[in-house]
């Protein structure tokens, strides 16, 4: 028992040394530093063929062209297909006022996204088909 006990602290104490330090390192790519930055929301979406990822970010203070700091936003699809190494795809839509995800609506080779935006008092709903060839909108 003894020697089973010291076997499993020395195995222990072995493996205890191998593991790896996490470490910082600094982001240079000013794109992706923007983009993270950017991000106000998102959700993970999985369907029968592809899986999303989608971002919802501001496009910066005064983007909406008034007079004040108000932003418009840009919706952001990150997709790809289950696969061991799936080759991702990105497309970005926008510009919107005060986007909404409402329903989700799949279709295998593609989804359908519906989004409400506006203010209360001028609402409008898109209908955004997302495939891996593309994406594009429909009122």
């Amino acid at each position: 028992m003894k020697k089973q006990l010291l076997l499993f602290l020395f195995v222990f104490a072995a493996c205890a040394t191998k593991a790896q330090m996490p470490k910082s390192y600094s982001v240079n790519q000013q794109d992706l530093v923007k983009f993270a930055e950017s991000i106000d929301s998102y959700e993970t979406f999985q369907g029968d063929q592809l899986w999303f990822k989608v971002f919802k970010i501001n496009n910066g203070s005064g983007s909406a062209g008034l007079e004040s700091c108000e932003v418009n936003y840009s919706i952001v699809f990150c997709l790809a297909e289950y696969d061991e190494n799936p080759e991702s795809k990105l497309y970005k839509i926008g510009p919107f006022k005060k986007p909404e995800l409402i329903k989700k609506v799949d279709s295998g080779r593609f989804v359908t996204f519906h989004v409400r935006d506006g203010y209360e008092n001028d609402l409008t709903t898109y209908k955004m088909v997302v495939s891996e060839t593309g994406a594009k909108i429909e009122k």
